[in-house]
């Protein structure tokens, strides 16, 4: 079934080269589908692109700059991008990583500005109860026209952008669910590639909590643990102790163990007979943090003493590992997701 993305899903991969992508392109191929582009995507992905690439330039600047401020003999290249011709690229980079072609980029039709109009002066999804979001709009009713296009007159959307395209449950806004039956089209709504990836899960015998649990070394998913939050600033780790105890710390936190177990898992399996699991491990982890604590040493006079202490503390953490697995062996598993 061919496939209609928002903008809002390359946001947060530009290139497309992360897994959810990779296992989306699987599908399309073991499908034969296709990923068709609406014109207004295909337009804001380009503007997005640039202004990100902008930004990001912004940021190497302003760190050049710092790091010529300490260096003895000053950085001597002069960096310059011509971004114009770099949204070129990336336009080509687009349409041919996601192969497709002009005739695949479906352009928005001038008879869609009635209706626009109509939709806001009602507040009918997917325009906001004020009237707003018209592009949201014209991604919809050239949504509908793809699905028109298609012999089966069904396909899948997808978009995160779950206020004005959901009903809050996952699925299409019952408004725009009427449009498309009242159409005599299927539109099947995802609010993300992995969503749409997890509902394609299948069912493999072999592959069971157990035989994972025996597969897995847990001292390398603990060493993993550790090291991503080892990687991050500790900013999250540090708020969480700090709003447990009220008490402010120095900065300093040691993971010490992780103790987490697999809470739930899908399949998808893949063009060449390997698979792909999702893996969600639930559990807690052991943090030592350094906490600065003040003494009153003169009572009534405003003396303090201030000294360190540390302390441990169990915090609940998620973790997803990604895992593949070709001839009932697991050749690869990382972190790809966690919260705590």
């Amino acid at each position: 079934m061919d496939i209609v993305l928002d903008t809002n899903i390359f946001f947060s991969d530009f290139l497309m080269n992360a897994t959810k992508f990779k296992l989306a392109f699987d599908y399309l191929k073991k499908t034969n589908s296709k990923i068709i582009v609406p014109q207004i995507v295909y337009q804001e992905i380009a503007a997005l692109y640039g202004r990100k690439l902008e930004e990001r330039f912004g940021e190497f600047k302003r760190d050049k700059e710092l790091l010529d401020g300490i260096l003895v003999d000053k950085t001597k290249f002069d960096f310059k991008i011509d971004f114009n011709g770099e949204v070129e690229n990336y336009k080509t980079y687009f349409k041919n990583k996601l192969k497709i072609q002009n005739k695949d980029i479906i352009p928005y039709e001038n008879k869609y500005l009635n209706e626009i109009v109509n939709r806001a002066l009602c507040r009918k999804k997917p325009c906001t109860d004020k009237g707003q979001e018209f592009r949201d709009v014209l991604l919809w009713l050239t949504v509908l026209d793809i699905a028109k296009l298609l012999k089966t007159k069904e396909l899948i959307f997808i978009s995160n952008n779950t206020h004005n395209f959901s009903s809050g449950e996952c699925s299409l806004h019952s408004t725009l669910l009427k449009d498309a039956e009242d159409a005599g089209l299927k539109i099947n709504y995802y609010e993300s590639i992995d969503h749409f990836i997890k509902a394609h899960a299948v069912k493999i015998d072999f592959i069971t909590k157990d035989w994972l649990d025996s597969e897995i070394d847990m001292g390398i998913v603990d060493q993993a643990i550790i090291d991503k939050l080892d990687e991050s600033d500790g900013e999250k780790l540090r708020e969480r102790a700090e709003s447990r105890e009220h008490e402010q710390t120095t900065g300093y936190f040691n993971t010490i163990s992780p103790d987490v177990e697999i809470d739930d898992f899908y399949i998808y399996e893949k063009t060449d007979g390997s698979y792909y699991v999702e893996a969600n491990y639930y559990g807690e982890v052991e943090v030592e943090f350094e906490f600065i604590y003040k003494e009153e040493i003169d009572e009534g006079i405003s003396r303090y003493r201030t000294e360190t202490r540390t302390k441990c503390l169990s915090i609940e953490i998620w973790v997803t590992f990604g895992i593949e697995i070709k001839d009932k062996k697991i050749s690869n598993f990382e972190i790809i997701d966690w919260e705590f």
